[in-house]
């Protein structure tokens, strides 16, 4: 929110808020309160709080001035992979292994504040992330089931007012590892899905409540795809996933203006990608190891990229 504070998460138990500037980066909090590794951090959408899930089963939000704990969301009997705030910040969203999502209540307005208002779930795949809707009508559940019979990588669109199912959607063939929405459109009644997967493909879906059931995607690029790797092939720290392709990707990202897509993973490349047509424009090659997180910059310029390198990039786009 260009305050310069950010959140870090490890595997110590730990969170650490710092202040960032050009010049320095200082330490202002150590957050302690998990007693497994924090698997993500996220603020709410003013900065004011953010939340930690873990790998303890729990989930903490915590308030970004203070340090202190304002919930502790307990519930889950698996670890938490992700989660993600309301547009309002009153509602917080988890996934997690044990094959749901829950739906919290952090304002009070159904349950007592920090209860479990909605516990989502439609077959027995692990939930490996969730995001809510920009309007905050929807959550949107990513589950993977791995295996020889029946497996899935699925989409699931659910009323975060009812908690009931709305539609589905398949398409990839590994685990889905990003989810962007196309900026241009908030506040319309569909909006569109930018998501990555293992399974080295970008594709781009309509979300809308209507027609329930089973809906399919718009565009894919699998120009990169590659072919499936064997399994000592696969990073050391995704040895225990089904499926892996040569060209994996673990991040993607709309651009604030929605007009063009950027992916990256496994093979140490940023791409940028024209979000009409899926046409890559630039393709930009420099890091050592898998890319785990991408990031615009406010006017488009440039692509932030960090890496299992131990490196953070930042690349000029050229005008598209």
């Amino acid at each position: 929110d260009g305050s310069g504070i950010l959140v870090s998460a490890s595997k110590d138990c730990t969170s650490k808020i710092w202040r960032i500037s050009m010049s320095s980066c200082e330490l202002l909090k150590t957050i302690e309160g998990h007693t497994g590794a924090v698997t993500h951090v996220t603020f709410d959408k003013y900065g004011s709080m953010f939340a930690t899930t873990s790998e303890d089963c729990e989930a903490c939000v915590w308030d970004t001035e203070t340090g202190l704990l304002m919930h502790r969301l307990v519930g889950h009997t698996e670890r938490l992979n992700k989660g993600s705030f309301h547009p309002t910040g009153r509602t917080f969203c988890t996934a997690s292994d044990d094959t749901t999502a829950r739906i919290w209540d952090l304002a009070g307005d159904v349950e007592k504040s920090g209860e479990c208002v909605h516990t989502l779930e439609w077959g027995d795949g692990k939930v490996n992330d969730v995001e809510y809707t920009p309007d905050g009508r929807f959550v949107v559940m990513v589950t993977r089931k791995a295996g020889s019979v029946n497996p899935f990588f699925r989409l699931l669109l659910f009323s975060s007012v009812s908690g009931r199912i709305c539609r589905w959607y398949d398409g990839h063939a590994a685990t889905i590892t990003g989810l962007s929405w196309n900026p241009s459109q908030i506040g319309s009644e569909v909006v569109t899905l930018a998501t990555s997967s293992f399974d080295g493909t970008l594709k781009l879906w309509e979300i809308a409540a209507e027609p329930t059931g089973p809906g399919s995607y718009l565009l894919e690029n699998d120009e990169f795809q590659g072919r499936l790797l064997h399994h000592w092939e696969r990073p050391p720290s995704c040895k225990e996933m089904e499926r892996m392709y040569e060209g994996a990707l673990y991040c993607v990202a709309y651009n604030p203006t929605g007009d063009f897509l950027c992916a990256a993973g496994i093979d140490h490349h940023v791409r940028v990608f024209d979000s009409d047509t899926m046409e890559c424009l630039q393709d930009c090659g420099g890091h050592l190891g898998p890319i785990n997180s991408l990031a615009w910059s406010s006017d488009s310029s440039a692509v932030i990229s960090t890496s299992s390198d131990q490196t953070v990039r930042i690349w000029n786009i050229v005008e598209l």
